[in-house]
């Protein structure tokens, strides 16, 4: 999937809105061969999605089938970089941990 995800990101994915699914949403589904898979929806027809992939120089076996709306399909609610949200945690902490030192030297003085 990448350039829209890359190792280390983090998704939530429910199950709960399958009809939201439509043309370029991004699924979850567990295949028997090859576990969990995400990919992007190329189409939908009544009973099933058809999947295609982010990387246009990669070629997917699983693209080339259907997959049935009967089994348990997850859609893509949230993509986290995994990356920058340890960052932005740190800067955070960081600016606490400032602050509550500041906060120790004024009551001290």
């Amino acid at each position: 999937m990448q350039p829209t995800l890359v190792s280390g990101d983090l998704i939530l994915a429910t199950h709960f809105f399958k009809s939201f699914i439509k043309k370029n949403s991004l699924i979850v589904f567990y295949d028997n061969y090859h576990s969990y898979i995400i990919k992007r929806v190329a189409y939908r027809k009544e009973s099933s999605v058809m999947l295609k992939s982010d990387n246009v120089n990669t070629n997917s076996i699983v693209c080339q089938n259907s997959v049935s709306l009967d089994n348990k399909i997850y859609t893509v609610l949230i993509k986290i970089n995994f990356k920058y949200f340890i960052r932005g945690v740190r800067v955070r902490l960081n600016k606490f941990n400032l602050l509550k030192l500041f906060k120790i030297i004024n009551f001290n003085a």
